[in-house]
């Protein structure tokens, strides 16, 4: 009897060994974790049901639905969701008068979690938010996450719902288009103004020049890239519009300009004796030495004295912003790139020369238990 030869897919092999796999476990499993586990999901119930008991704002227990889906631990709460859901659905989307009261967030949301619970909510709860001439309405550009939860919501249609085929159009467009404004004229500004700053770090370099250390940290604070990651960090993680944001940056000028130089002269004080090794551009603490005629040592104390300065003037930029939340998570951020770079830099270079002391304290921050 013949044999036949498969036929190979040449697939490469699986960078999951089966001792690798077996090898991974978790040390919160057993008996012992049981009383902490069962804590944490009364705790959830409590939270559930007091929303539910909260009908006036369905928005909150909707939203609490969805973190439990996002985040997989949905399953622990079956009975408890089918109820506050069932609730929603009877008393806000069952009845077409109740639709015109909902804003788009709330319409698009609970669409989308009903739905994805059975529930059929019709495609026609959104026909209001276009105008007599078919046209989606123009204020609906204004709610980014509202335009977010119906993107998201239109990818529940059912054959023949033309209504959310075009709202997901629109919304595509729209949100394609709110990445492309962004990268507004803004975040293009900041990368030439970065580029531009390591164009004059390269025309020190050539012609030899040491800069004064004013004129140094006056470059340095851009070519460290604080004020690119900042906006960056900004436009990707907040709920906020662009327009906001590009002003709360204009507010927080001097924050930016302060978490920037803390974070240049931790990392000079970690890492500027291999980088003149590698006959890079001085650093902080020898244009200090060149300007000053102070040794080395007395350098490093002063920017070490530089650092704690610029710190304080940061705290006190930073207490006269709290006015919005916008402010508090941009400045909160550039307060912790310093931070960072005084945890990374501290002696040495704990991210060139020294990454086994970096990757000790990443996994005992993030991987290991506390």
């Amino acid at each position: 009897m013949a044999t036949s030869v498969r036929r190979s897919g040449n697939y490469p092999p699986s960078l999951w060994s089966y001792d690798h796999i077996q090898s991974l476990n978790s040390k919160y499993t057993g008996e012992k974790h049981m009383p902490k586990l069962h804590t944490l999901k009364e705790a959830v119930r409590a939270m559930i049901y007091k929303d539910n008991e909260n009908v006036d704002n369905p928005f909150k227990i909707l939203g609490l639905v969805d973190d439990l889906q996002r985040l997989g631990v949905a399953y622990h709460f079956e009975d408890e969701i089918r109820k506050v859901l069932k609730n929603i659905f009877d008393n806000y989307y069952k009845s077409p008068e109740n639709w015109t009261k909902m804003d788009l967030n709330l319409k698009s949301l609970g669409f989308r979690v009903l739905r994805q619970h059975g529930y059929h909510v019709p495609q026609e709860i959104f026909e209001d938010i276009k105008d007599n001439s078919g046209n989606f309405k123009g204020e609906l550009q204004k709610d980014i996450i509202g335009m977010l939860n119906l993107y998201e919501a239109s990818y529940h249609s059912l054959e023949d719902e033309h209504l959310l085929d075009d709202a997901r159009d629109f919304t595509t467009k729209y949100l394609k288009q709110s990445l492309e404004n962004i990268a507004d004229q803004h975040l293009s500004s900041l990368w030439e103004d970065l580029c531009k700053a390591y164009l004059i770090e390269a025309k020190w370099y050539n012609s030899g020049y040491t800069p004064t250390l004013e004129e140094y940290l006056e470059n340095a604070w851009v070519s460290i890239s604080v004020p690119l990651m900042l906006t960056h960090i900004s436009y990707l993680t907040s709920t906020t519009p662009t327009e906001e944001i590009m002003h709360s940056m204009e507010r927080i000028e001097n924050i930016i300009r302060y978490s920037g130089i803390i974070l240049r002269l931790a990392d000079d004080l970690g890492t500027y004796s291999d980088e003149m090794a590698r006959g890079d551009n001085p650093k902080a603490v020898q244009c200090y030495m060149h300007e000053t005629g102070a040794t080395e040592e007395e350098a490093r104390m002063y920017v070490t004295t530089l650092i704690l300065n610029t710190c304080k003037k940061l705290n006190k930029e930073r207490s006269s912003v709290l006015d919005s939340q916008i402010l508090k998570e941009l400045t909160d951020c550039g307060a912790n790139l310093g931070r960072m770079a005084q945890f990374m830099y501290y002696d040495e270079d704990g991210h060139g020369s020294r990454p086994d002391v970096t990757k000790s304290h990443v996994l005992s921050l993030l991987v290991n238990p506390i």
